[in-house]
């Protein structure tokens, strides 16, 4: 009961910290959109001009770096007014984190206490996209063995936000989970197909002649930049302790390679379905260079499956974690890596592990 209310202490002490974060949104007399939606919304209607989609019109007020697969996400945000369309991006991502939460077998307070976390309540202060990708990889990982198309098929959609799901075609061929596999390729070959359809190969050239070198730029700033402070990924905890470009890249390259293989290891083992959930999301926000707390809701909700006290415990160091993650940002302390680590090694604690 103790190790409860802990949890929902460290939740309430997150929504505090975000909600008046959030009401800043309101300092002009009346509700802004978080700028990172706003550039959600302005994409979208940029599509509604003649020839297509023209990214350099985007770029022009705010760094869009989203693969075109996104535009379909981008073109229906755009067709409300901006902060209903906000309202119902926030619902609708909300809605689908719940019914993830649910498919994958969290009931109870554990299911409230698991949704509602900081990482949550900063995923909606931005606006960003985190709700809807912790969804679908909760999905993908956590219906794997019972629906292995609606896991491939959860698996694809990720695709809007590739750098969150690098992992998991390795997950699903060494668990022998062909069906996911291929129906999450097909998918996402389709959602390619129709990206050009739509949207034309500019986009997909524009995309990887212009925009992912814009995201390498950003990410090589110096420390720090405002941004900086919300990432999880050893690059950026190697760039706060002082190092250069090329040893934080050979660093987080070091850290990848570590991560698929250990992904390989523990998915060619007999695992119980929420431990090996944290195990794999904490790999999939490490081997990425672009890993942000707004990406970490699925992570409050997969710890809170996990059994007994520890897992409870666990959860709320998360959430505290969480909490406690932009003050220290501004104290030029960045622990992602280290506290993502320590989720894995919790999980990998528990029992019923044994490699074939």
């Amino acid at each position: 009961m103790l190790v409860g209310f802990l949890l929902v202490f460290a939740d309430l002490a997150g929504l505090s910290l975000y909600g008046d974060m959030f009401r800043m949104h309101f300092s002009a007399g009346q509700f802004q959109v978080p700028y990172d939606f706003a550039c959600f919304h302005l994409a979208g209607q940029f599509l509604q001009y003649p020839n297509a989609w023209n990214p350099e019109r985007v770029q022009q007020f705010c760094p869009y770096m989203y693969p075109p697969s996104f535009l379909f996400v981008a073109k229906l945000l755009s067709l409300l007014p901006s902060v209903l369309s906000y309202s119902l991006w926030m619902f609708a991502g909300l809605a689908v984190l719940a019914a993830a939460a649910w498919v994958v077998g969290l009931r109870g307070w554990r299911f409230v206490l698991g949704l509602f976390s900081p990482a949550l309540f900063y995923a909606v202060d931005t606006g960003q996209t985190g709700l809807l990708t912790s969804a679908m990889l909760l999905t993908a990982l956590g219906t794997v063995e019972k629906a292995p198309a609606l896991a491939g098929l959860a698996a694809s959609v990720v695709i809007i936000k590739p750098q969150c799901g690098i992992l998991l075609p390795i997950f699903f061929l060494a668990g022998r989970h062909y069906r996911a596999f291929w129906v999450a390729s097909i998918a996402s070959c389709g959602w390619l197909i129709l990206s050009v359809v739509f949207f034309k190969m500019v986009a997909w050239h524009y995309y990887f002649s212009i925009e992912l070198p814009i995201s390498r730029i950003v990410l090589d700033k110096p420390w720090p930049q405002p941004y900086q402070g919300i990432m999880v990924s050893v690059f950026l905890l190697l760039r706060s302790l002082g190092t250069g470009i090329g040893f934080a890249s050979l660093g987080q390259a070091v850290v990848s390679c570590l991560c698929i293989w250990t992904g390989w290891k523990i998915w060619c083992a007999k695992m119980e379905n929420f431990p090996r959930m944290v195990i794999s999301l904490v790999l999939l926000f490490l081997v990425t260079p672009y890993g942000y707390i707004y990406d970490l809701p699925c992570l409050g909700v997969a710890l809170c499956g996990l059994g007994g006290r520890k897992g409870l415990l666990t959860a709320a160091f998360f959430a505290l974690s969480i909490t406690l993650y932009l003050p220290m940002a501004m104290l030029n302390i960045i622990f992602g890596p280290f506290l993502l680590v320590m989720l894995a090694l919790v999980a990998a604690s528990y029992p019923k592990l044994t490699v074939e």
